[in-house]
């Protein structure tokens, strides 16, 4: 066999896996384009005021991403998720869906962290947003000690990436957790650092909001 003929064989040989491997790349670009319009029709839905509706194309968004192997979004999606679920009233669901997005969230950003991977920030960020959005969960849910630590995560995340206007919010809203669990001291604490720590924030809405919670719990404990 010549050259030319060995040569033109391992082309032909190499050929169908190219095809493949294309048809593979493709096949992950139309799902994620389906999983994403779904996302955008629950949303529209939501947006309507129609959730029950919304939960079906969601919940198929969030079977896509998983099938794929898609972390990120499929956790962003069960957050959404476990918004649609509180807006019916369904505390059990949207406290369960939302505990699985922060898991899929926190294993992302170890692994990520471990093997030095590109969505290890875009994992940071998305947990601390969930982990946000987990704690109002709980506290409307009258859940005061688990909103707590779930902002405390937040406020970690959010410091260490910098965005510290965020971080600021979130403790007024821890303030407002401690508040509600009968610890106004603890509260009070939190409110001193943040108004006249050794960086006290420079924010003149959290500024007015902490006085007012401030003003709250000296209330309380009758100063």
């Amino acid at each position: 066999m010549s050259i030319l003929s060995v040569a033109l064989l391992i082309n032909e040989l190499s050929t169908p896996n190219k095809i493949l491997a294309k048809t593979k790349e493709q096949i992950i670009i139309e799902t994620n384009k389906e999983a994403r319009a779904l996302e955008l029709e629950a949303k529209r839905l939501y947006q309507l005021g129609k959730y029950k509706s919304a939960i079906a194309p969601l919940q198929q968004a969030i079977s896509l991403y998983q099938n794929q192997g898609n972390t990120l979004p499929q956790a962003l999606a069960l957050s959404n998720l476990s918004l649609i679920y509180q807006a019916l009233n369904y505390w059990q669901q949207a406290y369960q869906t939302i505990a699985t997005s922060s898991a899929l969230l926190e294993k992302l950003v170890e692994v990520s962290s471990r093997e030095n991977a590109s969505d290890y920030m875009p994992g940071q960020k998305a947990l601390a947003q969930v982990k946000e959005l987990q704690g109002n969960i709980y506290f409307q849910g009258g859940k005061y000690s688990l909103a707590l630590a779930s902002w405390q995560v937040a406020t970690e995340i959010f410091t260490r990436l910098g965005e510290n206007s965020k971080a600021e919010y979130l403790k007024l809203n821890q303030a407002q957790a401690l508040q509600n669990l009968g610890l106004p001291n603890r509260a009070i604490a939190l409110m001193q650092d943040l108004l006249v720590g050794e960086n006290p924030t420079t924010d003149n809405l959290v500024k007015l909001i902490g006085l007012r919670n401030w003003g709250n719990s000296l209330r309380t404990i009758g100063e």
